[in-house]
């Protein structure tokens, strides 16, 4: 061939490469053509057309020491990478075929042999080979013949394991075992193997006796049959539980599936049962799977046993069993966890240790004892148990315990991850049992990584503002950080900052040294606290949809499906995003949608973020959402290496924004009942209620009066729109009349049944202070700026308090002199502007209840020449609410001197007005009854 064509043939491979171009797509003018005809891809690149030779017997166009590409015609051909050589035999394709061979790390697949525990019985004998076009299927066997580069002395053929692993489309490995079809050459360490479809292979060794089969089940996590068979000991009370998969019969160590029941009973013990799992529902390698125990009343679990147990499954032929003993007299571990309601939870030990007055000598091998926490506790009860030998009762225990707080030693769901990630760790690292580059540099990244994220976390979890946590976590150091809080010892600092500085082959001793104080240091800073739900105005996805959502979480976490997480995530958001769409907001629900269905997390967090920002375990939320979604793109092109550690994180933070999403209709409406002194009443309530028919919010409530006269209560309800907070209750307007102008009023008013009136003697004058109040808006304006200015003179009237302000609905007990009151519920209508009453056992001022019948308060007439301060007078009927955030002004109060005492008297109510030291204390009193309103100070506004 002309160099030319060679030129020609080179370019075209490339750009077909870089475009992803197949061979079979391509025009028949450019299979078969020559020089200086063109053709242009589908992408517009310029492709070249060239004859092919011949004769192509090694088609190597581009090389490196880690990969290799080339080209295969229908008369064969050969690709060569280091160690590596691939020859196709004429006729196993029928058109040329662009090759490329891939060397893979093994570090990046040393996590599949981590997670699945095979650290301690293979390891990669080269890298990972990765033929690609992935799956494709020859005519005729190809030859691949790799070098084995693990230099070991006692290398013998039947420690090589050769893999054939097959990627589906979401990404995940099926692996095959070949070695049957594997020619191994021991003395020149090197391995043949026809395959007929591209993938991945990989060559294993061998470090312990394991069979091929556990192995390949173990990567590829498949499902099986059980058998669970139950033997007792009768001798020593135990009993013994083993499990095995059905298939154990084709295994050639087993002569059949008794042999494992043999194993246990040779210790004497009896088989009483064996069970078959149900066909229906399989296991998998690695699930965890939870087995009861019930006893009779002959017997008790012996100390230190728990009813129920966790058995991992550990590979596709598998045995394990677990026996119980006859219990002791008592299980004190256990009744410990029990009163503290830590049953199977990870808390914090040390607290307890120093609640029993643990000796100094005792704390620090109960830090030492990081592995499990029954041994911590364990330590913790010994001295207790000698000082206590006589009786060992455990109910003095309990009291010795019963000061403890919940938020002293329990931890955090998230925190327990962090624990549990650190210990899992630890433990593979200290029984890891053989070393080789590739798995020291494996772990000293997950070392790494698994650091950092925990140290990040604790120090999100200090702060809670959103500029604070948004400082921590752009922090380099999180050691000198939580060293400078202070939250972890100077010297776990100091060993984390070395443990970073260090080589990969010292990384591994200085994480086992930091790892029990860290341990503890997450148990102190992921405190489980009560966080209180705050009114963040949000709209909440409804029960049904979210139990979706939580249904999904669960299954991708169970699948370890990291993709499917991300979905799920962005879908709660997305809904979250077009529940809490204003009417006038720029962004469209269209447009939310293509966010969701691009997987744009971050546009539509910027959108939520306001619903974030009240609370600060919902601040760390939202960064814990956004470091998410930093890492979608890494996800998504699989350029991430997802464990078990990122999905659980990814299902913790998922969870938590499940938790986030729920529907509660305090979130946007909250009822708030004060007495007379406008301090907050405590009664029993139920919850918030939301009737999404006719859009209303109400709450129940049961008051109690502890006084022996009438109770009096003002409500309101704390209404969340539009990033604001509004009190919402009832109206009033206020007028000043002369005593000749009130027949006239009166006449007014004999139709208006929706307004309540009361009338006030103004001092040192023959005026009236009118107080007119509503709970709608528009009679109320109505009555003032219609009827009464028509109907009135306007010269006799002072009308400068006549506007129409906002105030407390004010509600009183129907019975006096009880204890027990009833009920009464409030209601809300959404976007209304007030507050409305439904009670038998209550009446409102100027409520007009759920049939809007107001229910008008006993007008005040006839008063006698007693004078008393009117603006006192009017705040005990009709209080005006402080402003506490910035939503409505207060109204203004007298300031003068008053007299000590004076007394309004009509009917069966009084009014009295008491001097004190505080300006503005007055009371109104009925029969036996006592009303006290304190006038804010001037620093109080």
């Amino acid at each position: 061939m002309a160099s030319n064509q060679l030129q020609h043939l080179d370019k075209n491979l490339k750009e077909c490469y870089e475009y992803d171009i197949e061979w079979d797509l391509l025009p028949n003018r450019l299979k078969q053509g020559g020089p200086g005809k063109t053709e242009y891809s589908q992408t517009g690149a310029l492709i070249n057309e060239a004859v092919l030779p011949e004769k192509v017997k090694e088609g190597q166009f581009c090389t490196t020491t880690n990969a290799a590409s080339g080209i295969i015609t229908s008369e064969g051909g050969m690709v060569k990478a280091e160690g590596v050589q691939l020859v196709c035999p004429p006729g196993a394709v029928d058109n040329p075929v662009s090759i490329k061979i891939t060397l893979e790390d093994p570090v990046k697949y040393y996590g599949l042999i981590v997670q699945r525990g095979l650290e301690n019985d293979v390891m990669f004998g080269g890298p990972i080979i990765n033929l690609q076009p992935n799956g494709h299927l020859f005519k005729k066997p190809v030859t691949l013949t790799t070098k084995i580069k693990i230099d070991e002395g006692n290398l013998k053929s039947e420690n090589i394991l050769v893999l054939h692993g097959t990627e589906a489309r979401d990404g995940k490995i099926f692996w095959q075992d070949i070695t049957q079809n594997a020619i191994i050459n021991v003395a020149k360490k090197e391995v043949s193997i026809e395959i007929e479809r591209f993938s991945v292979i990989a060559n294993l060794l061998t470090v312990a006796w394991i069979r091929a089969k556990e192995v390949v089940s173990r990567l590829n996590v498949l499902p099986f049959n059980y058998t669970l068979s139950v033997l007792f000991k009768k001798d020593s009370s135990e009993l013994a539980l083993v499990f095995m998969s059905q298939d154990i019969f084709h295994e050639p160590y087993y002569a059949n599936a008794s042999a494992l029941v043999q194993l246990v009973e040779n210790d004497g013990f009896r088989l009483v049962r064996s069970i078959d799992g149900p066909t229906d529902k399989r296991i998998y390698n690695s699930e965890d799977l939870q087995v009861s125990v019930h006893l009779g009343e002959d017997y008790q679990l012996s100390d230190n046993q728990q009813s129920s147990l966790d058995v991992t499954v550990e590979s596709h032929v598998w045995w394990k069993h677990r026996t119980y003993h006859q219990a002791s007299t008592e299980n004190l571990r256990g009744h410990v966890r029990c009163l503290l309601g830590v049953e199977g939870a990870i808390f914090n030990v040390m607290t307890i240790a120093e609640k029993l007055e643990t000796p100094e000598g005792l704390m620090k091998q109960i830090t030492n004892s990081w592995k499990d926490d029954n041994e911590q506790l364990e330590i913790v009860l010994q001295p207790w148990l000698k000082k206590n030998a006589e009786t060992k009762d455990p109910d003095s225990l309990r009291k010795d315990l019963e000061d403890l707080k919940e938020e002293d030693y329990k931890v955090t769901q998230r925190g327990q991850m962090h624990i549990s990630h650190l210990r899992e760790l630890a433990v593979k690292i200290s029984e890891l049992k053989i070393k080789n580059a590739e798995l020291t540099a494996y772990f000293s990244g997950k070392i790494q990584d698994l650091c950092k994220k925990v140290l990040r976390d604790c120090c999100i979890e200090l702060e809670s503002s959103v500029e604070d946590v948004e400082r921590v976590a752009s922090y380099e150091s999180y050691g000198n950080y939580l060293e400078n809080y202070p939250q972890i010892s100077q010297s776990t600092a100091s060993k984390y900052e070395q443990m970073c500085s260090s080589s990969e082959e010292s990384m591994a001793k200085h994480f086992l040294s930091i790892v029990p104080p860290l341990i503890q240091d997450v148990k102190a800073i992921c405190r489980d606290e009560m966080i209180p739900d705050v009114q963040n105005g949000l709209r909440g996805l409804q029960k049904e949809i979210l139990n979706k959502h939580a249904s999904d979480v669960r299954e991708a976490k169970r699948n370890n499906n990291i993709r499917k997480l991300v979905c799920q995530v962005c879908k709660i958001l997305e809904n979250l995003c077009v529940n809490n769409r204003d009417s006038g907001s720029q962004h469209s629900t269209q447009l939310i949608r293509k966010w969701g269905s691009s997987l744009g997390i971050y546009p539509i967090l910027e959108l939520l973020k306001p619903f974030f920002q009240k609370c600060p375990h919902d601040v760390r939320l939202y960064k814990r959402l956004e470091l998410f979604s930093c890492n979608i793109t890494d996800i998504v092109s699989d350029e991430l290496d997802v464990d078990e550690v990122f999905v659980r994180d990814c299902f913790d933070v998922s969870s938590t924004l499940i938790h986030f999403a729920k529907s509660d209709p305090a979130k946007l409406v909250r009822f708030e009942l004060t007495d007379s002194t406008n301090h907050p009443v405590t009664c029993k309530g139920e919850s918030v209620v939301h009737d999404t028919d006719s859009d209303t919010y109400s709450q129940v409530f049961f008051p109690r009066n502890e006084s022996e006269g009438e109770l009096l209560l003002h409500a309101v309800a704390r209404v969340h729109s539009k990033g604001q907070v509004r009190k919402v209750g009832a109206f009033q307007s206020v007028i000043i009349l002369p005593v000749s102008a009130e027949e006239a009023f009166d006449k007014c008013m004999t139709h208006s049944v929706d307004v309540a009136v009361i009338k006030l003697k103004v001092n040192d004058s023959q005026d009236i202070r009118v107080v007119l109040s509503s709970t709608q808006k528009e009679k109320l304006s109505l009555l003032v700026g219609d009827v009464l200015k028509r109907e009135l003179r306007e010269e006799e009237v002072d009308w400068k308090g006549s506007q129409i302000t906002r105030c407390r609905l004010t509600v009183r007990a129907r019975a006096l002199g009880t204890k027990l009151l009833g009920s009464l519920r409030l209601v809300y209508e959404w976007e209304s502007e007030a507050v409305f009453l439904d009670s038998k056992d209550f009446v409102a001022h100027a409520d007009s209840s759920a049939e809007r019948a107001c229910t008008p308060e006993v007008r005040l007439v006839g008063l006698s020449d007693s004078t008393m301060p009117e603006e006192a007078a009017a705040a005990a009927l009709a209080l005006p609410w402080t402003s506490d955030e910035g939503n409505f002004s207060m109204e203004t109060f007298g300031s003068q001197r008053i007299q000590t005492h004076t007394q309004i008297r009509c009917d069966k109510i009084e009014l009295h007005y008491h001097q004190t030291n505080m300006t503005g204390h007055n009371c109104m009193v009925g029969d036996k009854t006592t009303l006290n309103t304190l006038t804010p100070t001037v620093s109080q506004r």
